[in-house]
């Protein structure tokens, strides 16, 4: 286990000490959202949420409504797989 996972393990910690003020913007402020989506990279993934809700509560009703319903249905979908894996 320890070979399987040293080294990734070395290369985030070195990421982590080389963290400064402006290095840590740019970890959470992402270039790209969605690698940032497929790296799990939550602060990431939570700023560009934040960032959508606010977009999508600051901009014309109808301009916004259709990207809400798409995912409150995306809500729905993984709402009934989760009940159904659970039970």
């Amino acid at each position: 286990l320890k070979k399987t996972y040293d080294s990734e393990a070395q290369d985030k910690v070195q990421k982590k000490s080389d963290l400064t003020i402006p290095g840590l913007v740019n970890s959470i402020v992402p270039a790209n959202p969605l690698k940032s989506a497929t790296e799990k990279e939550m602060l990431a993934i939570i700023f560009t949420a934040i960032m959508v809700g606010i977009a999508l509560t600051q901009i014309e009703s109808k301009h916004s409504q259709p990207l809400v319903q798409l995912l409150e249905g995306i809500n729905a979908v993984t709402d009934f797989i989760l009940r159904v894996a659970m039970s």
